[in-house]
């Protein structure tokens, strides 16, 4: 796995000792790949205090259920990434073009069924 590009090191020191709510981790692939995220970095799930997160334009092919230890969140960009599988995580908002991705996907590997969980603010 390529290192961790400092912009988002920066982030995530940045949101740990503010405790803030949300983070951006968003990707920039037209940087040649130096700055994108192939997997959600360990740190991030020790952010307890967030309630968006920003994963958008990167090359994550899942999502982990660490994001599970997030109790906090309702939010999770994952717009523009290869997704391969949605996970079964309250909280998670796709946007139209990234769910309409993934049921083609599924649809062409012959897949009948597909469960999308969109989360809803807790009220």
């Amino acid at each position: 796995m390529p290192a961790l590009a400092h912009n988002f090191q920066m982030a995530i020191k940045e949101a740990k000792t503010n405790k803030s709510t949300d983070l951006s981790l968003r990707g920039d692939k037209n940087s040649e790949g130096r700055n994108v995220l192939f997997a959600i970095p360990e740190a991030v799930f020790e952010l307890s205090e967030l309630e968006t997160l920003d994963l958008s334009n990167n090359m994550l092919r899942t999502l982990p259920p660490e994001l599970a230890r997030l109790k906090k969140l309702k939010h999770v960009n994952v717009a523009l990434n290869p997704l391969a599988e949605i996970p079964d995580r309250p909280g998670l908002m796709l946007d139209s073009d990234q769910i309409q991705h993934f049921v083609e996907k599924q649809k062409a590997f012959g897949r009948k069924t597909l469960s999308v969980f969109v989360f809803a603010e807790a009220g």
